[in-house]
């Protein structure tokens, strides 16, 4: 039998019937209800009762017994909804679904196959990343039967309104502007499209076909006069696949014959060597004979080795194979109808499938008037005759690429937290497929991929390459990375620039110019510092120091933390505290609490001092002329021994010093000092107060009964049990010998 290529409306018509066969019926086709649709129970009811009149009838005899799941709300273009779309369950799975129009409660679709956003979702959800897209996961579109749609959106421009559909069924795109606008359309999204596939049959046997598939990059040839004749359909059908795989990695498969801009010279070639014969209006092909001129004009075209795949009679599933293994098909057949042949032969692109209510077989008619692909249903309207499909061996090495996921990009391209590379290679389309991925780091030894890894801190250059199951080596690329996960280290020597001490109390540092070192990083190197001074703002250099203003009396603290050029930051640390005191201390003195007369030779000082800013560290006393006691620490009252010369003027002074070591005027109090009292012996005297602690106890006579024992060796001698007299002012055993003891007395 022939392929003819005659451009005529039959052909068309075969094709628009396979798209009625579907199992997807329109609202027209629909028994009508006048169920109200007030409550989610009412459109329950209307949706089991569906279920059970297509169980009992036996148009879907698996429906027995099944029952409506949860429902999902579709909406239209303007957020309103305008059905439901419920799965049918049995036994917890799912068996079909069924589509309720919200306001009337009429059926407008239903099918026993997966929900459409069920089957397909993974794949929509997958492509997020790659097309930088942000899925709608809740908000689906239904602009009628086979017209329901992700929504997605431009992630950069996400809040202006515009809008991404993509195609549940057959995965078209179109581009909504914020006013819901059609702005472009896509023919096929332009990704991997095995991101919005489902799992595929194995490419070692042919099975069960589930999902769709769509192939993408499938150009659009349509027939043209050559000569006496209209080039056939079939050597057309066959160019396609040509322009197809140049695209895919051979290139020199096409070239322009007629300056047209269409690859006039690779159809007329495959005319030729496919023997189409003209009759003066149209031309004719065998079909069979274009599998022998593909694979030839594949090897003049300098790719040897290619072969050509030819089914007669093949199945839908040899049909999907094919589309899942990404190779369109020139798919030959004829229009049948009740025993009678309704439309003369003819040769297509195949180029996708559906199963979602079909089976469905997407392809590019290939004729002047309908350059549009269009769907048909697979069954008993016309005959598959054959389908021949382009099998190009390996002549090309993979192609492998990288992505860095995770990890937190710094400043400068430096990644603070460690991130993942991730290698990737795919061969090509129709190649014998990856064999193993290396990359090496640094020029080091290469490293076979097997999984995501990370890279240690510091600046490396990675190295990476594939080569296939033929052999073909991969020309190695290259990537640069960056990591510096570690906090630089502060600075751990500082100078004020003066005489000072962090931390010590001083009276000269009041205009320090801090210079600090011992900062390092090890990776990325250090960016600058940020201080904080004296519990001020904190402010940025790039400097090694800081000059603050000339202070007053306090104390004030230097922080510093340390900048990398990844942005890691290390802690605050207190690098100095300077502590200025320029103001001397303040002091007085007071002795035997202002007396001006003193009949002892011990008397008691009282010192008072303050100081506003470091504190009085401590006194020094003297008597004048005399020489500086050393520093003592502040006390409230001390006693001072004066030496025992009667009659005599004593000036007693005092000087204070504060923590910084500023010095206070000297204070100072005389006292005049009188050891003989001239009055006579007699019982109105008492023993003076004495730093001996000798007590005594009056008698009845004058003598005087002493107590308690000096302690002091100079003093051996005094008793106890004797009495004593006043003689000269002191206290002795008798007047006639040299006083034993010198305890001065006073009147009572």
């Amino acid at each position: 039998m022939k392929i003819k290529t005659l451009v005529i409306w039959g052909i068309f018509l075969v094709l628009l019937f396979g798209v009625t066969t579907s199992r997807v019926l329109a609202q027209s086709d629909m028994p009508s209800t006048n169920f109200s649709c007030a409550s989610d129970a009412d459109r329950l009811n209307v949706v089991n009762q569906h279920i059970q009149l297509q169980a009992d009838s036996g148009i879907i005899p698996n429906w027995v017994g099944a029952k409506a799941g949860e429902a999902t709300p579709y909406y239209d273009l303007d957020g309103n909804i305008v059905v439901y779309m419920y799965p049918v369950l049995h036994n917890g799975e799912e068996v079909g679904y069924t589509v309720l129009q919200s306001n009337t409660c009429t059926i407008l679709q239903f099918a026993s196959t997966t929900q459409p956003h069920v089957y397909s979702y993974e794949q929509a959800f997958a492509a997020q990343t790659q097309l930088n897209l942000r899925l709608e996961e809740d908000h689906y579109l239904y602009l009628g039967p086979l017209d329901m749609y992700y929504v997605m959106r431009d992630s950069s421009k996400a809040n202006d309104g515009s809008r991404i559909l993509v195609n549940m069924m057959d995965f078209q795109v179109i581009a909504l502007d914020s006013q819901g606008n059609r702005v472009t359309y896509i023919e096929k999204i332009d990704i991997d499209s095995s991101l919005f596939m489902m799992e595929q049959t194995g490419a070692s046997q042919l099975g069960e076909v589930k999902g769709a598939k769509d192939l993408s990059g499938v150009p659009v040839y349509l027939q043209f006069w050559y000569g006496d004749c209209w080039v056939g359909c079939t050597p057309t059908a066959g160019g396609t696949l040509m322009g197809y795989w140049a695209q895919h990695g051979y290139p020199n498969l096409v070239w322009d014959w007629d300056g047209s801009g269409r690859p006039t010279g690779t159809i007329i070639r495959l005319h030729d060597l496919a023997e189409t014969q003209c009759d003066g209006s149209a031309g004719s092909t065998w079909y069979y004979k274009l599998s022998t001129a593909m694979q030839t004009l594949f090897a003049e075209r300098g790719y040897s080795g290619a072969v050509s795949g030819y089914h007669e009679y093949p199945s839908y599933e040899q049909f999907c194979y094919e589309i899942d293994h990404d190779r369109p098909v020139v798919v030959s057949f004829m229009g049948y109808n009740g025993g009678q042949w309704i439309g003369p032969a003819h040769s297509t692109t195949g180029i996708g499938y559906s199963t979602i209510g079909g089976p469905f077989m997407r392809i590019n008619p290939n004729l002047s008037g309908y350059p549009n692909p269009v769907w048909v249903y697979y069954g008993s309207d016309y005959t598959f005759l054959s389908y021949n499909t382009l099998i190009p061996l390996d002549n090309l090495p993979p192609t492998t690429s990288h992505l860095i996921s995770g990890g937190t990009l710094g400043e400068n391209g430096w990644y603070v937290t460690k991130p993942t590379i991730t290698l990737s290679s795919t061969d090509n389309f129709g190649g014998s497929g990856v064999s193993y991925i290396q990359y090496r780091v640094d020029g080091g030894g290469w490293i076979t991929y097997n999984a995501g890894f990370t890279i240690y801190n510091g600046q490396h250059t990675i190295d990476y390459r594939a080569v296939d199951n033929a052999g073909h080596w991969e020309t190695a690329k290259s990537f640069s990375i960056k990591v510096d996960t570690v906090k630089p280290i502060n600075p751990n020597t500082i100078s004020p620039g003066c005489t000072a001490q962090s931390g010590i109390w001083q009276n000269t540092c009041n205009d320090a110019n801090f210079t600090w070192s011992g900062a390092s990083d090890e990776h990325s190197g250090i960016a600058g510092y940020e201080y904080l001074w004296a519990n001020g703002t904190a402010a940025w250099t790039t400097s090694s120091g800081y000059n603050p203003p000339t202070v007053s009396d306090g104390s004030y603290i230097l922080q510093i933390r340390t900048k990398d050029n990844a942005g890691n930051w290390s802690s605050w640390v207190t690098r100095f505290i300077l502590k200025y005191d320029g103001t001397a201390p303040t002091g007085t003195l007071n002795l035997n609490h202002g007396a001006s007369l003193t009949y002892v030779t011990l008397v008691r000082a009282y010192l008072s001092s303050s100081d506003a800013s470091s504190g009085v560290a401590g006194y020094r006393m003297r008597e004048t002329g005399g020489n500086w006691t050393e520093w003592e620490a502040s006390a409230g009252s001390v006693l001072w021994l004066l030496p025992p010369v009667s009659n005599s003027q004593h000036i007693i002074e005092v000087q204070y010093k504060d923590q910084a070591g500023n010095l206070s005027n000297i204070a100072s109090v005389d006292i005049w000092m009188d050891l003989y009292p001239v009055s006579p012996s007699s019982t109105n005297y008492t023993l003076a107060r004495s730093t001996f602690g000798v007590t005594g106890t009056t008698g009845s006579t004058s003598n005087y009964q002493l107590n308690g024992t000096l302690g002091q060796p100079s003093m051996i001698g005094l008793s106890t049990s004797t009495h004593y007299k006043v003689c000269a002012g002191y206290w002795a055993e008798n007047c006639t010998t040299e006083p034993k003891i010198y305890l001065p007395v006073i009147l009572r």
